[in-house]
């Protein structure tokens, strides 16, 4: 795993993550489990794509909002590939990720290792490695609508233009900011009181009721905040996490976050609620293909990389291209566990999935619809009504490698003074936020084969056309063109967004 003291061996404009690292030990019923976080950067990951779904079982797991995965039979994937007078696009190579050794663990061994070596040298404290924000947006462009206007579905402006397809990320390891929260997260005994959501009881950069400070004024310092108490404001695209814990079984990690967006909604905020945007984001799904390193560095030899050849790396891609496991997800879960059979304990990979939600939070928005185009967010910002979106679920399904899940479900990954066994990097998968009906991202089983936008009280009908910017190479990005026959006769268009493999990739 890449962590941000290693050396580039490539410089490019597309690389860069953050991954929310979850040492897992909370308590679930009568599991000891838990979960320590730790952002940081896993220059591996691409957002680009191509293959099979992970190895492990995760079949079990697969979110299933409203029938969506039953819905992936014979019938439904020969109508996605069904002969038309488009050129049918080349697949991708099939990308297995490399074999792991089953992961073996033993309580006794575990503890003799704590004794030992001691706490220092076992014990992984929470990280947060901040980005700087995604390029996707032309600058002044943001129309925020009458902000003296206090009915929040009147006048609500108009989102600014997106450049699609959508910009490569710029940055290596070394341009990551790097947080720690080891001197207040200490152990599993610590969730998920002590979990970096402010500074504490009685230490609030601002009161909570009637602030009239900001970050974007520079009164409020984001970075001396994400130091102290939280690092959302400094990227925002890191879920504001409450808590974390495990199913009885092991097999699924369970986070919940809220949304810190609906915190300070004056139009005196109005430039922090814009910049905590991704806060929203994160809430509607993305789909991905897997590609591997050799794939991915021909499709933009520009990324920068370890140089490691049996990585997995990931595409942004649309419903009918991704993996089965990955139609409907936002974080990349990658697991990792200590190693207490070497000389000297070091952390090992055991195995890598994708985010799942409970339920579509698109899809439910989607259905709150009172007869106007009801959006997810608007650039007005005053989108507090919407209480359904307050609270952010997703799930990391865990990896079905040896002893792991009943490590997890016993919870004697735990040791004695509270040290955890057991690691997962939660990675944001970074996209432009979707605005109304007409951006939403579904299949015909769920919302039916086109769209219906009723009337369009936000005027955010024709954002695809009209609200964009095109740069760069897009021939055989548009949908009509070189792909598959689209599902959803409306709605997002993921091939005009997000392009065409060759010229578009997104680093995790």
């Amino acid at each position: 795993m890449v962590s941000s003291s290693r050396p580039s061996v490539r410089r490019s404009s597309p690389i860069s993550s953050i991954i929310l690292k979850a040492s897992i030990a909370c308590i679930a019923l009568n599991v000891l489990v838990q979960i320590s976080l730790h952002l940081r950067l896993d220059s591996n990951l691409l957002l680009t794509s191509s293959s099979p779904a992970s190895p492990f079982n995760v079949k079990q797991h697969q979110q299933q909002p409203y029938n969506e995965q039953q819905s992936q039979k014979e019938s439904y994937d020969a109508k996605i590939y069904k002969k038309n007078s488009r050129a049918q696009p080349e697949p991708f190579p099939v990308h297995n990720q490399p074999d792991l050794t089953p992961y073996a663990f033993s309580k006794s061994q575990a503890e003799a290792a704590l004794s030992k070596h001691g706490r220092e040298l076992i014990f992984q404290p929470l990280r947060a490695y901040i980005e700087k924000p995604l390029n996707d947006t032309v600058p002044n462009t943001v129309d925020t609508g009458n902000l003296n206007e206090k009915k929040p579905k009147v006048e609500v402006g108009r989102p600014g233009k997106w450049y699609v397809p959508l910009p490569l990320r710029e940055g290596t390891p070394e341009d990551l900011r790097v947080f720690e929260y080891g001197h207040k997260l200490k152990s599993c005994n610590d969730l998920p009181a002590k979990l970096p959501i402010d500074r504490g009881f009685g230490d609030h950069a601002t009161s909570n009721v009637n602030n009239r400070l900001t970050y974007s004024s520079g009164k409020l310092d984001k970075w001396g905040e994400a130091k102290e108490g939280c690092p959302v404001n400094a990227d925002p695209f890191l879920p504001w996490l409450h808590d974390m814990f495990p199913d009885k079984t092991g097999s699924v990690i369970h986070f919940i976050a809220q949304n810190r967006r609906r915190c300070n909604s004056g139009k005196q905020h109005i430039e922090d609620i814009l910049a905590l945007q991704p806060q929203v984001t994160i809430m509607q799904p993305v789909s991905v293909q897997r590609v591997d390193e050799q794939t991915a560095q021909e499709l933009a030899p520009e990324l920068w990389t370890d140089g490691k050849s049996n990585s997995t790396r990931y595409r942004l891609a649309s419903h009918e291209e991704s993996d089965p496991d990955a139609k409907f997800t936002r974080f990349i879960c990658r697991f990792r566990a200590m190693d207490y059979t070497k000389t000297t304990p070091e952390l090992v990979s055991v195995g890598e999935t994708l985010s799942t939600y409970p339920y579509n939070y698109e899809f439910v928005n989607y259905r709150k619809d009172h007869g106007d185009d009801l959006s997810m967010l608007t650039p007005k910002g005053k989108d507090n009504p919407m209480f359904w979106l307050s609270q952010l679920r997703f799930n990391c399904p865990v990896p079905d490698n040896g002893d792991l899940r009943s490590v997890i479900a016993s919870g004697d990954g735990v040791l004695s003074d509270g040290t955890p066994s057991v690691y997962v990097d939660v990675v944001p998968i970074r996209t432009a936020p979707r605005y109304g009906k007409e951006m939403s991202y579904f299949t015909p089983n769920m919302a039916g084969d086109t769209l219906d936008h009723f009337r369009d009280k936000l005027n955010f009908n024709g954002l695809a056309k009209s609200n964009i910017v095109k740069t760069g190479d897009l021939a055989g990005s548009d949908s009509a063109d070189n792909h598959p026959e689209r599902l959803m006769k409306s709605g997002f268009d993921p091939w005009l967004f997000w392009g065409k493999v060759s010229d578009t990739v997104m680093v995790e």
